[in-house]
């Protein structure tokens, strides 16, 4: 990890690519912290390449081992959730097909579901957008007040997000009143987010 983030923090700009090779079988570590390092040199290395089909490559290569860190602990969990929300900003194409590993689950501590809902408003498109609010609708019927709230708001900011969806958020709201499954924190919840898209 030491050597790494010492790469890291020294790569020059004109790294060979025979170097980076060599560390791409570090994403297959089991420390988890040995791979978020490797991917700090790889990303790091990224920014120097101008070939954009070699930086898709590595991208490939890249979001596998990111996503086998979701089978950890909670803890491991949120840490990488961060990691991959930062990445997300400045290659937003590296997951674009893997949503469904950040969707939920009922054992996730509060902390880890919510970093999951930032990965999943950060991943939305018109691709996956019918599949998130499926998602989206389950966790705001949660138990727990604080996700539902979050996820119903999560659903408003997608369809700010997604101009083209926004019927179909606005619809997902409908459904979850007419069924009168909401409960009257999510009815509020569902209001004050309608208002906003109306905005």
């Amino acid at each position: 990890v030491y050597i790494l983030d010492f790469l890291a923090e020294n790569l020059s700009a004109d790294v060979s690519d025979d170097n980076v090779q060599r560390i791409i079988p570090n994403l297959a570590h089991q420390n988890p912290a040995v791979v978020l390092s490797a991917a700090k040199v790889i990303l790091k290395f990224m920014d120097g390449i101008e070939n954009t089909d070699r930086s898709r490559s590595i991208c490939r290569k890249l979001a596998p081992p990111l996503i086998s860190l979701m089978n950890n602990q909670p803890e491991i969990q949120y840490i990488a959730t961060r990691n991959i929300n930062l990445i997300l900003m400045k290659w937003p194409n590296i997951f674009d097909k893997e949503v469904r590993v950040f969707f939920c689950n009922f054992q996730d501590p509060l902390y880890v579901k919510l970093a999951k809902l930032e990965l999943m408003i950060r991943l939305a498109d018109l691709q996956n957008v019918d599949q998130l609010l499926a998602e989206l609708k389950d966790y705001a019927q949660e138990v727990d007040i604080t996700f539902a709230r979050k996820a119903i708001s999560a659903i408003g900011i997608i369809a700010i997000k997604l101009e083209q969806a926004a019927e179909r958020c606005v619809l997902a709201f409908h459904e979850l009143i007419r069924t009168k499954v909401a409960a009257q924190y999510a009815i509020e919840e569902i209001v004050i987010v309608i208002r906003d898209i109306f905005r």
